[in-house]
């Protein structure tokens, strides 16, 4: 799968909303308590952890080093128009040195593309 690469012009630094990996895992498999009254992709929670750690590989294919980092990598998911499709997520990676933020989507995101507060890359697809 293709992931497209979005760099704001200035850092982004309101992080609050996102979760780490480990907190979205969490989630994750808090989400399969019962009772639970709504209706969850994946028969458990391994399954879409699973499925978290492979859009990550594909995302980091060398595997995450945070040491240059800011903050851990930050996970979110987004909708993909697909109903019964699998979660997709987005990643949000911030650089400690020079607080560059880059943002990953499985999925075009029209609204950075064409933002003017963000730049503008020729291919953007990692």
């Amino acid at each position: 799968m293709a992931y497209y690469e979005y760099v704001p012009e200035n850092p982004l630094d309101f992080t609050h909303p996102f979760m780490t990996i480990s907190q979205m895992k969490k989630m994750l498999t808090r989400n399969y308590e019962k009772p639970r009254d709504y209706y969850l992709y994946g028969e458990s929670p391994e399954e879409l952890i699973t499925d978290l750690e492979k859009q990550i590989d594909e995302v980091f294919p060398n595997g995450i080093d945070e040491s240059e980092l800011r903050m851990p990598v930050l996970v979110f998911p987004i909708p993909t128009g697909e109903m019964w499709a699998p979660v997709k997520y987005c990643f949000i990676v911030k650089h400690d040195a020079n607080g560059i933020t880059y943002i990953y989507s499985p999925i075009r995101i029209p609204f950075l593309e064409n933002n003017g507060g963000f730049l503008q890359k020729k291919d953007n697809i990692v």
